[in-house]
């Protein structure tokens, strides 16, 4: 009985030596992303065949750059990245820049959870261009807004030639 107290204390302090697990950490430098897949009415990625692409191709909220392609990311280059943070700070009417001289008007609406490590987490509620609303789908844990843009209003400008 004497030896109870030691016995405690040594096991404390071995145990007090290892790091414990942060649930938190899988929440820092967490970067929230959503992807928009351009396609034309058949289903055609715009990106993947070279109609656009970088560095052309961005997603603007007044004169903040919210999202762009990586053509180095094997994984979503061919996918318009849309990098939310601080996006509940901004206005739901964005540009996207599919060339030089054409752009479209899209409303977005997102989501804002604050988790239980103060962390903000995202989520896009509502996609909408030409007051039709967008499918969202989710691809490998990622939402994925499906746009599929007309033939008379795909740019053909032969100097966006991109290759990956």
């Amino acid at each position: 009985m004497k030896l109870l107290p030691l016995y405690a204390l040594i096991i404390f302090s071995l145990t007090s030596c290892f790091p414990k697990d942060d649930e938190c950490d899988i929440y820092r430098n967490n970067i929230e992303l959503s992807f928009i897949e351009i396609t034309d009415a058949s289903g055609n990625n715009l990106i993947a065949n070279g109609t656009y692409g970088y560095p052309d191709l961005t997603l603007t909220n007044g004169d903040v750059l919210v999202g762009r392609v990586f053509p180095d990311d094997f994984s979503f280059r061919n996918l318009l990245t849309i990098i939310e943070d601080g996006l509940d700070l901004r206005d739901n009417t964005y540009e996207l820049n599919l060339s030089s001289n054409k752009s479209l008007k899209l409303n977005l609406v997102f989501s804002t959870y604050i988790s239980k490590c103060n962390t903000k987490l995202y989520a896009v509620e509502d996609a909408t261009w030409d007051d039709k609303l967008l499918p969202i789908s989710v691809v490998d844990g990622y939402q994925v807004i499906g746009l599929t843009i007309p033939s008379d209003t795909v740019v053909t400008d032969s100097s966006n030639t991109n290759t990956f």
